[in-house]
């Protein structure tokens, strides 16, 4: 999260936890497994948190994990 706050100019982790659970979110589509949300951050394009998918995606990821690629989130629910 330190890495995900530094590249989108926040001063900290809280200023990124607040940057993302201050501002409402659309659910563009559901899938890959059920219940996936593929979620979009409704605010100006100045304000979307930004941040790189892996180069190497990894093989496991921990349930309710928040996930991002580019500017779109996601919650790993199973």
């Amino acid at each position: 999260m330190e890495y995900a706050a530094r590249i989108n100019n926040l001063a900290d982790v809280d200023a990124f936890i607040a940057a993302h659970s201050g501002a409402p979110w659309f659910v563009s589509m559901v899938g890959f497994v059920a219940g996936l949300p593929f979620m979009f951050q409704m605010v100006e394009r100045e304000r979307q948190l930004q941040v790189p998918k892996y180069l190497r995606p990894r093989t496991d990821t921990p349930k309710l994990t928040l996930g991002h690629g580019g500017c779109f989130g996601c919650i790993y629910s199973v």
